[in-house]
């Protein structure tokens, strides 16, 4: 039995062999998505990074915290957090307004509450200040509506606490 030879060595029985095998894999390789449905061939097939992607919605309410300075003369001044801090340190300051206003501990709710009127000394809304308030408030968000949420309109306010800022500054705390 003589076999014939290709121009690369192979056998022409052999060449038969390794041609049935590439089809066999061409056919199982097509045919994975088909049989495989729900399971994961990556990077064959699916790429499930993509599949759990979501759309992104904001919380369904949102909550900050308000100063509200009042004067002298009954004029309301509001205030955000970032306006007595850098909006980088933001959070800080809301530690601060938290820990004034807690009912652990007296003296160091004293000592935060007149770190709290040493930052607002230097907001013009500061002079001829009588009260300082901290208000929670409140919005449901509507992420299809624009805007999502109406600033001046909060669904909710609460008062956190309030104190008079003579008690703080001429008493030398």
């Amino acid at each position: 039995m003589q076999q014939t030879q290709f121009n690369n060595g192979l056998d022409k029985d052999l060449y038969k062999r390794l041609y049935s095998i590439k089809i066999i894999l061409l056919i199982l390789l097509l045919g994975l998505p088909l049989v495989g449905k729900g399971i994961t061939f990556w990077p064959l097939v699916n790429w499930p990074m993509y599949s759990d992607w979501r759309t992104p919605f904001p919380e369904p309410s949102r909550n900050i915290v308000e100063i509200r300075v009042l004067s002298k003369s009954g004029q309301v001044q509001r205030l955000l957090p970032s306006d007595i801090m850098p909006f980088d340190r933001k959070n800080v300051a809301e530690i601060l307004i938290e820990k004034a206003f807690s009912e652990e501990n007296t003296q160091s709710r004293v000592h935060n509450r007149v770190a709290l009127l040493e930052l607002l000394k230097s907001n013009p809304a500061f002079n001829n200040a009588k009260t300082i308030q901290i208000w929670n408030l409140q919005w449901v968000v509507e992420p299809l509506k624009i805007p999502p949420l109406e600033r001046n309109a909060p669904e909710k306010e609460s008062l956190v606490g309030s104190f008079e800022v003579e008690d703080y500054v001429s008493s030398g705390q």
